[in-house]
C-alpha cells in the first residue's frame, strides 16, 4: 500500500499560498471547463504531497490523483486519458544549483493536458 499523508495540527509545518486563476490570467492557457477550477499554488514550504495533501484537505484534490483525490483511478501508462494524468503543472520553478549555488529558474506556459 502506498504511503499517504494528511494534514495533522501536530505535525511539522506546512504553508501553501493559494489563489483561483481566471482563463485569461495565465494567457488564455487555463482550459475553462464546467465544475472544475484552476489554482496557483505556491508551496512556502516542502513537504511530500503539499500540494496534494492541502488540496485534498480543503476540497476535492487534484484530478487524476490516485492517492489523494475523491475518485481514484488506476492509472494506465499504455492508455491513459485527460482524466487519468495528475493535472499538477509547474508553469515557474526556480532553485539553487546544488553545486554552484546560482539560482536556476525554467519557466513554460503550455499545459500538457
Amino acid at each position: 500500500e502506498r504511503l499517504k499523508w494528511h494534514v495533522d495540527e501536530s505535525g511539522k509545518e506546512s504553508i501553501t499560498n493559494w489563489s483561483i486563476v481566471t482563463h485569461n490570467e495565465l494567457g488564455g492557457v487555463v482550459p475553462e471547463t464546467d465544475g472544475v477550477i484552476t489554482l496557483k499554488l505556491i508551496p512556502i514550504t516542502g513537504r511530500t504531497h503539499q500540494l496534494r495533501v492541502h488540496c485534498a484537505a480543503e476540497g476535492s484534490g487534484i484530478i487524476g490523483d490516485s492517492l489523494y483525490g475523491d475518485n481514484p483511478i488506476e492509472w494506465n501508462i499504455e492508455d491513459n486519458n485527460d482524466e487519468e494524468v495528475l493535472h499538477l503543472h509547474s508553469y515557474e520553478l526556480s532553485f539553487p544549483h546544488p553545486k554552484t549555488d546560482i539560482v536556476m529558474n525554467f519557466s513554460s506556459d503550455q499545459i500538457m493536458w
